[in-house]
Parts: C-alpha cells; structure tokens; sequence
C-alpha cells in the first residue's frame, strides 16, 4: 500500500540484486529500518526511505515516511538543514 510521499520510481533492472536475511534487500525493509531505530532512532530511520514494489516486481517506488514535497538535502539552505539534521535531533 503507497503511504508518504513518493520520492521516485525506478525498472528493478536499474538495481544490481542484492540480498539481506536470505532475500532481496529491498524486501528487508522492516528489519533494516527496526535496527535503525534501534542504534540511531526514529529521526535517522525516518530519513531511509521505503520500497514498495509493484504487482510484478518489474517496478519499485521509493516512498517517504511522511506526506509532503520531497526536497533534496542539497537544495536546502544551510539553515534548514540544521533543523533538519537527525544527528540534532538526537
């Protein structure tokens, strides 16, 4: 189910395949963010973003953990990425 903002979409020929927990990572989302959480916290978690592939796992859509405009770290100004930083926010 697509919740949050989608960030892109990309062919899953674009990736190489790799695994984690005996599977595609990218089906490892759940364990991958949970160890985030568990070493950094929900404000570095938050900034992993989440897969969702389609029906026939030809396409997988980057999705963020909150509605809104997607925005590149780069084009923020200095200011706001200090807010935003997740090391801060620790």
């Amino acid at each position: 189910m697509l919740t949050g903002s989608l960030l892109c979409s990309q062919s899953t020929e674009a990736f190489e395949p790799l695994g984690a927990f005996n599977q595609p990572v990218h089906r490892s989302h759940g364990q991958l963010r949970a160890a985030l959480l568990n070493e950094l916290g929900k404000p570095f978690a938050d900034y992993f973003a989440r897969p969702e592939a389609d029906a026939d796992g030809a396409t997988i859509g980057w999705l963020a953990h909150q509605q809104g405009e997607a925005r590149r770290w780069i084009d923020l100004p200095p200011e706001e990425q200090a807010q935003l930083d997740p090391a801060r926010q620790r």
